[in-house]
């Protein structure tokens, strides 16, 4: 350690005498982080989290009726708040209410939410928001319905 008398920490040092000082945490101050493996697995994990949780989202916006009667528009409206706020909160305008008319609405809610989603974490990724691709991806097969079960269009 340095020769200087320990002090009072109210009693001033020159700035000699602090250049003086031994700090142990000069040490420390100098070096860069470095990531360990671990952080970097947890943030890849992390990502995919949330990768997945969006895709749940967009799941469950695409699965939902076309007419809901107002029961079935409170459940998903209360779905989405409870289980998907980790991500929504993430969001640009994070207390945006669902919009849960229809189908198509909600999925454009889920879309637009997930562009900003995107945007705060400055990515330059965007979903384009057509609602007849997310049902392609995220909803159900009506192609497989029909090889299995018949037209549906039959019956209606």
């Amino acid at each position: 350690m340095s020769n200087i008398k320990s002090r009072k920490y109210y009693e001033d040092y020159s700035l000699e005498e602090i250049s003086r000082l031994d700090n142990p945490f000069k040490y420390f101050a100098k070096q860069t982080r470095v990531k360990t493996p671990v952080e970097d697995n947890l943030k890849s994990s992390d990502d995919e989290l949330r990768t997945k949780t969006w895709t749940e989202l967009y799941k469950a916006a695409a699965y939902f009726f076309d007419n809901p009667d107002p029961e079935r528009r409170e459940k998903i409206f209360k779905y989405v708040r409870a289980n998907f706020s980790d991500v929504l909160k993430e969001t640009v305008n994070p207390y945006d209410l669902p919009m849960v008319q229809n189908r198509n609405s909600l999925l454009n809610w889920v879309c637009n939410k997930n562009n900003e989603f995107l945007e705060k974490k400055n990515s330059t990724k965007r979903v384009v928001c057509d609602v007849k691709y997310l049902m392609k991806v995220y909803g159900p097969n009506y192609d497989a319905v029909e090889e299995y079960l018949g037209s549906y269009k039959d019956t209606i």
